[in-house]
């Protein structure tokens, strides 16, 4: 909306949450639906899919995306809306430090998220971090390439690794597993999770072990007896 910028907006604890909120917008309602199960599952000629919503479907021909066209659009607005927040969380002078690291560790989860997605669907895809404040970076992003993705994985293992979990801690009750998290948000255990992934993709085995462990805290050893309890 045109009165929520940098100028007129982020006042408050609870007009910056209000941005937070806003960045699970596309994951919740357009990303992580039937479509994109069907998209996933049924990509193959082993399985014949009878469902009529055709949009589910992802099509070999750039020409028919159907629902990868919705998980592009729908991604980068989700990334968009992840930056926006991220960089004008951090400029407000109307919060302090310590809950300004806290919003923007979320948002970079979520960010990391939106592109987990992207590149599992399209593998390399444009990558960008920045906030498009005006037509001159609008365009600049428009004609960006397609990033590899394991180079957009091993960057966002890192962003997470150094700006997103040392402020999910047990001093803020937010190091805690994703189930006991305030509100279900995104946090330390979403973020372990994507780190160890991204790690693992690019061959950093130490890297994913490390976050393993660090989940293994807090939710505890899990032996193959566990799920029959």
């Amino acid at each position: 909306l045109p009165f929520v910028n940098q100028e007129t907006f982020y006042r408050n604890e609870a007009q910056c949450r209000a941005v937070v909120n806003s960045c699970y917008i596309e994951l919740a309602n357009n990303i992580y639906n039937s479509n994109l199960s069907l998209m996933n599952e049924c990509c193959t000629d082993c399985m014949y899919n009878t469902n009529t919503t055709v949009d589910a479907h992802l099509e070999v021909t750039p020409s028919k995306p159907q629902n990868g066209a919705t998980v592009w659009k729908a991604g980068y607005r989700g990334v968009q809306l992840c930056n926006d927040a991220i960089a004008c969380i951090d400029a407000t002078p109307h919060i302090s430090d310590s809950l300004k690291n806290i919003l923007t560790a979320e948002c970079r989860v979520l960010r990391a998220m939106y592109y987990y997605v992207l590149t599992n669907t399209f593998d390399g895809v444009p990558f960008y971090t920045t906030q498009v404040k005006d037509y001159e970076d609008q365009d600049s992003v428009r004609f960006l390439g397609r990033t590899p993705a394991d180079t957009i994985r091993l960057k966002l293992y890192k962003d997470l690794k150094y700006n997103a979990v040392p402020y999910f801690t047990e001093h803020n009750n937010l190091k805690v597993k994703a189930s006991k998290a305030k509100d279900r948000r995104s946090g330390y255990a979403h973020a372990h999770m994507l780190m160890a992934k991204f790690a693992m993709w690019y061959g950093d085995w130490t890297g994913a072990l490390e976050s393993l462990q660090a989940l293994e805290e807090v939710y505890g050893h899990y032996t193959p007896e566990d799920w029959q309890s």
